[in-house]
């Protein structure tokens, strides 16, 4: 059996099981936590900056509303933002460059897809990541207790708290929340699709 592999995400469930991956927590809701502000982010105090990673492709969202009020919330707290629009065709290698070679916290801004895509990177790279719920069902943020409001998701990160959370590993590929194929991959495949659909048609 391989030995676990881990990440930093922004959550709010504690577990006393050891893990491979930390995630950044509310204290108020979680004050076994520690706090590791260094963790999130390599510049100095002064001057923080958060690198938000989004698929362009994906949801049915505005994207240009949703990148404001990102943008917002770091700034109101004295963060600077630098967005990093990616299609998927491009989002997995502008993901590992951004990881790779970026000061400051890396942060995804989407759904389950792209918050799997860059979490898998900062795996590799044992880089802490913050998570800004922004996809249809947003089952792997809604399970670590992650805020849906992007403002309260953004102070989560911007509090810096830390914890332990496992993730999986099959033939290479990480996953957060589950892993499915076949029919099981198809139908989440088509829900979402629906989904997106029924959203601009309403």
């Amino acid at each position: 059996m391989m030995p676990p592999r881990g990440i930093s995400l922004a959550s709010g469930l504690h577990s006393e099981v050891p893990s491979a991956v930390s995630t950044c927590v509310s204290s108020a809701r979680l004050p076994t936590c520690t706090r590791h502000r260094e963790e999130l982010t390599t510049m100095s105090p002064e001057t923080p900056i958060a690198h938000v990673i989004m698929n362009r492709d994906s949801g049915a969202d505005n994207k240009a509303a949703l990148t404001t009020e990102i943008e917002t919330a770091f700034t109101a707290h004295g963060w600077q933002v630098e967005f990093v629009l990616a299609g998927r065709r491009d989002l997995r290698r502008r993901t590992q460059q951004t990881v790779a070679q970026a000061p400051g916290a890396i942060v995804v801004a989407g759904g389950d897809g792209t918050i799997n895509t860059v979490a898998s990177a900062c795996v590799e790279a044992k880089r802490p990541l913050g998570l800004v719920p922004a996809g249809t069902f947003n089952y792997v943020s809604r399970n670590l207790g992650v805020p849906t409001e992007v403002s309260q998701a953004v102070s989560v990160i911007i509090n810096g708290w830390v914890r332990q959370v496992d993730i999986g590993e099959i033939n290479g590929r990480f996953f957060l929340n589950n892993a499915g194929i076949g029919l099981t991959r198809r139908c989440s495949s088509d829900a979402s699709r629906i989904s997106a659909a029924l959203a601009v048609a309403v």
